[in-house]
C-alpha cells in the first residue's frame, strides 16, 4: 500500500476535492497535510472503497470547499462522509472572510495556490493547436 494512502487511512481530518467531466467523477484528490495530496481516479475502485470505509467512521472529519457540489460527486464513487466541515460555508457565516479557496488559503495559511489556467494552460494550448492542424486538412 502507498505510504501516503496508509497515513490517510489513519487520519482523523482529511481534505477532499473532486474533478468531474460532463458531470461524472473523474478524480478525487485527498490531502492530510499542506502541500501534499494523492489523486485517485474514479476507476480506482479498490482505493476509493478503502477511503469510503474510513470516512464512514464517526470521528473522521472530511474538509471540503463547496461541499454542496463535492458531496454529490463523492457519492458517485461510493464515498459518503459522516462528518463534514465546509470552509466556504464557514467563510460565508463569518461575513468577514473571502470565500474563494485561494484567498482563504493565503489569508490563513500563507499559501500561494496556482491558478488553474497556469496549471493546464500549455497543455490546453497544445491540444487546441493540434486540433486545428488535424482539422485544417
Amino acid at each position: 500500500m502507498d505510504p501516503y494512502l496508509k497515513r490517510v487511512l489513519e487520519s482523523a481530518l482529511i481534505a477532499f476535492d473532486t474533478e468531474t467531466v460532463q458531470g461524472k467523477c473523474w478524480t478525487v484528490q485527498v490531502s492530510i497535510e499542506p502541500g501534499t495530496a494523492i489523486v485517485i481516479r474514479a476507476t480506482q475502485t479498490k482505493v476509493l472503497k478503502l477511503i469510503a470505509d474510513h470516512v464512514a467512521k464517526p470521528g473522521v472529519v472530511v474538509a471540503l470547499q463547496g461541499s454542496l457540489f463535492d458531496v454529490a460527486v463523492l457519492r458517485q464513487v461510493g464515498i459518503n462522509p459522516v462528518e463534514i466541515v465546509d470552509t466556504l460555508i464557514m467563510a460565508y457565516l463569518l461575513q468577514t472572510e473571502p470565500q474563494g479557496l485561494k484567498d482563504l488559503s493565503f489569508r490563513h495559511c500563507g499559501m500561494i495556490m496556482s491558478k488553474y489556467k497556469d496549471m493546464v494552460g500549455e497543455a490546453t494550448r497544445k491540444k487546441a493547436v493540434d486540433y486545428l492542424i488535424v482539422n485544417q486538412r
